[in-house]
């Protein structure tokens, strides 16, 4: 309190000093630290998003080129029906220097095709199959296909979410190496829906005429 009765005092006898030496002179440590705490401390700095780059479209890519969107379709499409060769090069340079990404989706939805085949094995960790794998993306990828991979882990219901999800997807084909033999819903799905699949490995029960893989395990 005498550190406190000072500083009162000492600011009473000389008003016309300013408040720095009020606070420097005469009033105790503690005082002077929680005014300098009170009038140091910093507003801060208001933060405010950096702005999104504007995603570029086919429409953009027409509108640089002076063509229409259906002629920078073809090229992106590599389609060469009604687009000369300096048309062409002229909106494939373009596309390189704006760093346009054609959207996959988007281009399923023109040409009926997602250039992607769905594999599903029984158990990703059987040394087998990382080796089955690699083969099939190989495959695929010399065929201009991407894959998508799902591992049941021998769950038949598993199996048949993968086999809707794949659907849903709207990939191109599935390649199925079945966790059961005796269950053929999964086909019967497959051929309601109109989609192309492989066995493989496994033959399904009942099914000796579809399209497959298989192994007989003989030396």
């Amino acid at each position: 309190w005498g550190g406190l009765c000072n500083c009162w005092e000492s600011g009473a006898a000389s008003r016309d000093s300013g408040i720095d030496d009020l606070i420097s002179v005469s009033c105790s440590p503690i005082v002077r630290n929680r005014f300098s705490k009170s009038v140091s401390q910093s507003t801060p700095v208001p933060r405010f998003p950096l702005p999104t780059p504007m995603k570029i479209t086919i429409a953009d890519i027409a509108e640089k080129a002076g063509v229409s969107k259906a002629t920078v379709s073809r090229v992106l499409n590599n389609r060469p029906e009604g687009v000369g060769k300096e048309t062409r090069e002229r909106i494939q340079a373009i596309v390189r220097e704006t760093g346009f990404q054609p959207s996959g989706v988007a281009r399923g939805l023109a040409t009926g095709k997602s250039r992607t085949v769905g594999l599903i094995i029984p158990d990703i960790a059987n040394p087998f199959f990382p080796l089955l794998v690699r083969g099939v993306e190989v495959a695929l990828s010399k065929a201009g296909y991407s894959l998508f991979l799902c591992n049941s882990a021998c769950d038949i219901l598993k199996e048949k979410d993968y086999v809707q999800l794949l659907m849903e997807k709207g990939v191109d084909g599935i390649i199925l190496d079945s966790a059961e033999s005796d269950c053929d819903c999964q086909l019967e799905l497959l051929e309601k829906k109109g989609v192309p699949f492989v066995l493989l490995d496994r033959n399904i029960r009942g099914r000796d005429g579809s399209v497959g893989v298989f192994f007989d395990n003989h030396l």
